[in-house]
């Protein structure tokens, strides 16, 4: 229980990383 919820933390974070990453080169670009 403990290793599934630390990977869909890890998992979530690292989405939530690369998505706030993605708006900003958008932004940055435009």
């Amino acid at each position: 229980h403990d290793y599934l919820t630390g990977g869909f933390t890890a998992n979530t974070s690292l989405a939530h990383y690369c998505r706030d990453n993605g708006l900003l080169l958008h932004i940055h670009r435009a």
